[in-house]
Order: structure tokens, then C-alpha cells, then sequence
């Protein structure tokens, strides 16, 4: 008997349900759907990264739209959430998730693993509320296509109001990059129109009235007016396929609509496109210029090239993938850790500290950071979606509904495209368009299975979800706060790491971070960071603890190395820098910074062979003329035999007389040979040179300081030192040492007495004894 009631109870439900979808859709669902999907209205909100701020933002609005609903559907609830499990569309994407979140136990960095998952908790469980929302009834989602579309026209009126205005001052390259909004980048700023471009395409094929009609074609022309105009190729395939698949469904569809139906709704999308392209090429050929980004067929003509660059590194980078789904077909190297397990195939690939922070295939990236069967799901989601479009077709519901199942699989489409040339896995408006539209395939999908045996649940299972999704959801909101928070101090640190930033010290940075994200958005670990701001102020000490933790936060970007040998080197152990220059140099033979300091650990020790192997090292990557700069200083510098050097130097400099660089090494070496023959007049005539080459150059103005000092000319040594000085480069005290004997010779003694305190401070040799000769108070 008890049973008999549970099962009428479900069945009131359901039917409560299906009654609740014929009743339409609350004004405030409809607001909560539209604020998912204005995501890309986010601004930075001083962020380094517009994400930050944006999935900070779907974070809390999953929260807001988590309460709503399980607080508005309490008597439906649960039927609506027995017809989403039983939907293989929304299983496969739950094993994703599932089997996503597994592949963290098997990764090298699991904090950010957490990190990337919490965005992928954000997408699932957008989707989950979506699917509940437009399951009361998907016709009701035509007012927030229509509110797509005229948010669409304000989004390209200012990008192409920009490009007009500046497409005869500025390079069209920088231009063309530089029109992103709050996308994060153009190609990702292509790719949302292109997933919205079917949502256009729908308002105008339903034709409501001649004014709604009107706007949709200027919106559907200026929107093909910007994909052309980014000169995003995967957006070109993209857009191709969404209109030879409404092609294909308009023209299956003509038995009912008739030909002449048929023609206008297929002229109706045709004409604008057409239009939006003439005119896009016209803009393209405005410039006149030689850039990279030109007119459709030239840009199309690339996508086979091998020789393009952009061709051939996403080739190199799907090849890292493969590699890496090799290591581990099964676990794979655990969810977003693809951007620290990639550097060990890169090394030999990228400048300095640059890195692939995407494989430029989601595919093929998740197939590697959480194993085969995920990677096999993941892309059998598409196909199910194209099964469902075909078979809700084939069904008895109206043609306005399959017309939706149709403008879903478009998006999907122009998704799967951009996800095998891209990284839509890290955008939140892709996510959440592509949350959107999976709900709406999979909704419409089951409303042709009304007449499917039901299975029932217990009384808790609404209960039950609630729970995990605010759970999820709350942790979601925790882990994207705390990101936010990193990417706004990022701001400071970002560009800056090596570099010297006067203005901002470690009491600016470091007590900032929270305690995750530990991987800042350049790849840096942030413990890396913050040893390299305590470095600056010489608290070595205290770098080094930074520096000793959190080892597998990125361990091939070698950053902890090269802080590791610097620090050493300004303690004076000068074997342990050169362990760790040499084991960063050698794994990392692009890195400029690396190569520096292999070659000045050398010339500590003498070394010249390691000199000479770590530039040959180099060279098969990068022919640079600051390299040969390094090389011939560190040789002179080393001991090497200095008639040799003259004659390298001099032959180098006739093959490149235009390379400062180079020139640069040979005035150096010059000015050092005639130094070493007591020649100080010469000498100086020489770093005189240098200084019309490079007006501000720290370590000549040094050279140039000393040398007025050998010749006894104190009134120029001491400008010239006094620059170095308040640059603030240096930290072993030399400048200040000579300076202070300097402004001694010149009767300043007070003031000679604070730098020769900071050149003891800095244990410059001999800086006591002078002093002590001379009474100075010591101060602390």
C-alpha cells in the first residue's frame, strides 16, 4: 500500500511538472538566464585576467540560482531531476566531471588542479540550473535569444568603431589583437560570437516583426562583420559549418515549408552573411600593409601551411599531448596540470620563461589530464548531441522546437570546432554558452520521451542534490575568490618577474596572495614570486624558505633555480650557484635570464668551458646578438687570453657592424685590455662609446665611474658611481665603496661615510679597514 502511495505521490509530481512547462517561464528565470548569459559583460575589475572576476561571478550566481530553484520547484523538483538522470547527455557530461576530478589524485600539482576544476564545478552545475530553468519551456528562451542578439550589436559597434578609427595609425596586426573587449583575446572574442551566431540566426529566421526583424539582420551583419575582421581561422571553419548545417536542416525541412519558404528563410540568413563578408574584406584591405592578418582566402590559404607559424606550433603542441596521454593513458597527469607536465617537452621550444599554457585542443588536453575513457566521453557528447538534434526531428514535436534542437547543435558545432584549434575550456562565456546550449539539446530531447517508464526515488533525492550542488557550489565560490583575489596582485608581479621594479618591494606583494592559487597566471609558482621580491630587498633567508617549498608547483619552468643561484651567488657560494645556474641553464638553453647567470657563476670560478658549452647550447636555439655580448664579457672576464678575444670580438663585429650588442662586447673588451695595460685614457675613450650606444646603461656608468677613479679624476667618478648607486642594481657594495673613497678625496667625508656603511653592510672586501681609517660611526 505504501509503495501504491509513493509511486502516485511521483507520479503527481511529474505530472505537476509537465503542467508547471505548460504554464511557461517566470520573468525570473528568465532574468537568472540572462545574467548566465551575460558573463562577457565583466570587465577585469582590476584583475591581470578578465576571467578571474568573470568565474568569480558564475560562481556566485550558481549559488543565487541554486537557492532559487530548489526553493521555487519544491513539488517538481524531483520529477524534472528523474528525467535529467535518465538523459545519456547529461550522464556523459557527469562522468566527465566525475572522472575529472579523480585525475586530481594522479597530478603533479593538485592545488591547481583544484584550481581548473572548481571552473569545471562552475560549468556543471550552471548546467544542472539552466536545464532546470528552460525545462519549464524551451519556447520561452526565444526573449533571451532576442536580448543575445541586441546585446550582440553594442558588443561589435565599439570594436568596429575602433578599428575604423585606427586602422590608418596603428599596425593592423597590434590592432586586430587589440580588439578583445572583456574576452580575454581575440580568438576567444571570435569564438563567442561564433557560438552565438546561430542564436542570431534564429531571431531572424523567426521573423516576429519587421522592426525585431530589422535589428537582427544588422545584428547578424555586424556580428559577420567581426569574425572576418578578428581573422580567427577556426572561427572561419566554425562559421561555415553552422551555415551548411542550417542549409542542410532548412532544406530537409522542405516538404512542409515548401520551396518558396525555403528560399526566403535561406536568403533571409545568406544575404546579411554575404553582406557582413564584402564589407569585412573591404576593412581588411584598407590597411594596405603586409600583416599577418588579412583577407578570408589569403588567411584560409594558411591553415595547411606547415610554414605558419601559428600552424606549426599548434602541431608541436597537440605532439606534446600525445606524449603526455602516452605517460598515463589511463589516469592521465591529473586535471589542469597540463600547462606544468607540457614545459618538459618546451624547453627547447620557448624563450626565457615563455610556456604553452594550452595544448590548443581541449580534446586532446583532457585526454591527457584525465585519461582516455574522459577524453572518449568528452567528444561522445558531441556526437550524442548530434543523435538527439537528428531523432527530436524525426519526432511529433512542433517545428519551432526542432528548430531550437537545430540552433543548439549549430553552437555546439561552432564550439567543437574552436575546441579543437583552441582552449574553450578556460572562457567562462564559452562555458556558459556551451552549458546553455547542451541544456537546451538535452531538454527538447526529452520532451520526446514523455511516453518512457519512469523510475522512482526516494524522498531525499532532491534533498540530496541540493546538498552536493551547494557544496560544490560554495566551494566553487571559495576557490574562484581566492583566485580573483592572486590575479589582482598579479597586476604588480605579472610582467615583472627577473625584473627590477623599484617601486614595488616584497612588503607590496607578498602578504597579498592567498594561500591558493600556489601557479600564477604566467606559470611562475608564487612562492617563486615572492622569493624574488625577498631577493631584491636581500633577505636570502628568507627567500630560500619560499624557494624549498612547494617544489612541484611548476618544477621544469626552472624559476626556483635560477632564484636558487642568484641568492647563492650574492651569499658568496659561488659552487652551490653554479649547481643550480647549470642545472637550469642546461634544461631550459632559451632562457636568456639562465644563460646569464651560468656564464657569471663561470667567470667566478674560472670556468671558461662551461662558458663556451652553455653559448654553443644556445646558439643551436637562438642566434642573439646580447648573447655574444654575455659570451665575449664572461670570457674577458674569466681570464681568457685576452688576444684571442681581441680577434674574436673583432671578427664578429665586422660580420654584424650594425648589432650594438656586439659592438657593445668588443668597446668592452677593447676598454678592458687597454685597463689591464694601466691605458686608462683609452680605456675610457672606449666605454665613452658605449655610452652613445646605450646612454643608460647601469654597469658601464660603473665602469666609466672606476676608470675616473683610476685616473684620479674623483669630481666624475663620483657621478658617474652615484648613478649606479641610486639605481639600486648592485647589491655587493662596490659603487658605494669607491664612491665613499671618492667623495674622501674630495673633503666630503661625512657623506663618504654613509655609502662605505653600506658597502659593510654588503661585505664589500676592505670596506671595514677604510672605515675604520677614516672614524666613521658605524651604523646599524
Amino acid at each position: 500500500m505504501a509503495k501504491k502511495e509513493k509511486g502516485n505521490t511521483l507520479k503527481v509530481a511529474i505530472d505537476q511538472s509537465s503542467k508547471a512547462s505548460e504554464s511557461g517561464i517566470k520573468k525570473t528565470d528568465l532574468a537568472i538566464l540572462l545574467l548566465y548569459l551575460g558573463v562577457d559583460l565583466i570587465p577585469k575589475l582590476g584583475s591581470i585576467e578578465v576571467m578571474g572576476p568573470q568565474w568569480l561571478y558564475l560562481s556566485i550566481l550558481n549559488l543565487i540560482s541554486t537557492i532559487y530553484i530548489f526553493t521555487r520547484f519544491k513539488g517538481t523538483l524531483n520529477g524534472i531531476l528523474q528525467k535529467l538522470s535518465k538523459n545519456i547527455l547529461s550522464l556523459i557530461y557527469l562522468s566527465v566531471f566525475v572522472l575529472c576530478g579523480l585525475s586530481i589524485f594522479f597530478a603533479l600539482n593538485p592545488i591547481e588542479s583544484l584550481v581548473v576544476y572548481s571552473r569545471l564545478i562552475v560549468t556543471v552545475i550552471a548546467f544542472l540550473n539552466i536545464s532546470i530553468l528552460i525545462y519549464q519551456r524551451p519556447k520561452h528562451i526565444e526573449f533571451l535569444f532576442q536580448a543575445v542578439s541586441i546585446i550582440a550589436i553594442f558588443q561589435c559597434i565599439p570594436l568596429l568603431y575602433t578599428y575604423l578609427k585606427l586602422v590608418n595609425v596603428s599596425s593592423t596586426d597590434a590592432l586586430i589583437l587589440s580588439l578583445k573587449a572583456n574576452s580575454g583575446n581575440k580568438n576567444v572574442m571570435a569564438a563567442s560570437f561564433i557560438i552565438k551566431t546561430p542564436i542570431i540566426i534564429y531571431c531572424v529566421f523567426k521573423y516576429y516583426s519587421l522592426g525585431r526583424y530589422i535589428i537582427n539582420l544588422i545584428s547578424l551583419s555586424l556580428v559577420v562583420i567581426m569574425i572576418f575582421v578578428l581573422n580567427a581561422r577556426a572561427a572561419y571553419l566554425a562559421f561555415f559549418l553552422q551555415i551548411i548545417i542550417y542549409l542542410i536542416f532548412l532544406f530537409i525541412n522542405n516538404k512542409q515549408n515548401g520551396i518558396k519558404q525555403t528560399i526566403r528563410q535561406s536568403l533571409n540568413i545568406l544575404l546579411p552573411v554575404l553582406f557582413g563578408l564584402i564589407v569585412s574584406q573591404i576593412l581588411l584591405i584598407i590597411p594596405n600593409s603586409n600583416s599577418g592578418y588579412t583577407t578570408l582566402d589569403k588567411r584560409l590559404a594558411t591553415i595547411a601551411e606547415e610554414s605558419n607559424s601559428s600552424s606549426s606550433a599548434r602541431l608541436y603542441f597537440w605532439n606534446n599531448a600525445m606524449e603526455l596521454i602516452k605517460e598515463k593513458p589511463l589516469t592521465g597527469i591529473g586535471y589542469g596540470n597540463y600547462k606544468i607536465e607540457s614545459i618538459k617537452f618546451q624547453n627547447g621550444y620557448f624563450n626565457d620563461f615563455d610556456y604553452a599554457k594550452h595544448a590548443h585542443n581541449d580534446f586532446l588536453q583532457i585526454t591527457a589530464e584525465a585519461g582516455i575513457l574522459t577524453g572518449f566521453l568528452f567528444i561522445s557528447i558531441f556526437l550524442i548531441a548530434f543523435i538527439y538534434t537528428l531523432k527530436t526531428w524525426r519526432s511529433d514535436l512542433t517545428s519551432e522546437m526542432k528548430m531550437l534542437n537545430v540552433i543548439s547543435l549549430m553552437s555546439l558545432a561552432g564550439y567543437f570546432v574552436d575546441a579543437i584549434f583552441n582552449f574553450p575550456a578556460e572562457r567562462p562565456v564559452m562555458q556558459i554558452f556551451f552549458a546553455f546550449m547542451l541544456a537546451i539539446n538535452a531538454v527538447i530531447f526529452m520532451d520526446t520521451r514523455k511516453s518512457a517508464t519512469e523510475r522512482s526515488f526516494s524522498s531525499n533525492f532532491s534533498p540530496l542534490i541540493l546538498l552536493v550542488s551547494s557544496t560544490l557550489t560554495l566551494i566553487s565560490v571559495y576557490i574562484c575568490l581566492q583566485t580573483y583575489k592572486s590575479m589582482r596582485v598579479q597586476v604588480l608581479t605579472h610582467y615583472n618577474f627577473g625584473i627590477v621594479q623599484p617601486e614595488v618591494s616584497y612588503l607590496d606583494v607578498n602578504s597579498k596572495f592567498p594561500a591558493i592559487p600556489n601557479l600564477a597566471e604566467n606559470n611562475i609558482p608564487i612562492n617563486d614570486t615572492k622569493a624574488w621580491y625577498l631577493y631584491r630587498a636581500q633577505k636570502y633567508d628568507e627567500a630560500l624558505l619560499f624557494l624549498n617549498q612547494d617544489k612541484d608547483a611548476s618544477p621544469y619552468l626552472m624559476s626556483k633555480e635560477l632564484l636558487k643561484a642568484a641568492v647563492y651567488s650574492d651569499q658568496g657560494l659561488i659552487d652551490s650557484a653554479h649547481y643550480y645556474s647549470k642545472k637550469g641553464f642546461f634544461t631550459r638553453p632559451r632562457n636568456m635570464a639562465l644563460f646569464q647567470l651560468v656564464t657569471t657563476t663561470s667567470v667566478q670560478l674560472r670556468d671558461t668551458s662551461t662558458i663556451q658549452k652553455a653559448f654553443n647550447e644556445f646558439r643551436k636555439y637562438r642566434n642573439d646578438p646580447k648573447a655574444w655580448k654575455i659570451y665575449l664579457k664572461s670570457l674577458m672576464l674569466a681570464g681568457y687570453n685576452m688576444k684571442k678575444l681581441l680577434s674574436i670580438s673583432d671578427s664578429i663585429a665586422k660580420v654584424y657592424p650594425k648589432e650594438s650588442e656586439i659592438q657593445h662586447a668588443r668597446f668592452s673588451i677593447r676598454a678592458a685590455s687597454s685597463a689591464n695595460n694601466n691605458n686608462y685614457p683609452e680605456a675610457l675613450n672606449y666605454l665613452l662609446e658605449i655610452m652613445k650606444l646605450y646612454p643608460n646603461d647601469i654597469e658601464n656608468f660603473e665602469n666609466i665611474g672606476l676608470t675616473y677613479y683610476n685616473l684620479k679624476d674623483y669630481a666624475n667618478a663620483e657621478i658617474y658611481l652615484r648613478k649606479v648607486t641610486e639605481a639600486g642594481v648592485y647589491s655587493n657594495g662596490k659603487s658605494e665603496f669607491f664612491l665613499g673613497i671618492s667623495l674622501i678625496q674630495l673633503g666630503r667625508k661625512d657623506e663618504a661615510c654613509t655609502f662605505l656603511n653600506q658597502a659593510v653592510k654588503r661585505n664589500y672586501p676592505q670596506a671595514s679597514l677604510i672605515l675604520n681609517n677614516n672614524n666613521c660611526q658605524v651604523k646599524d
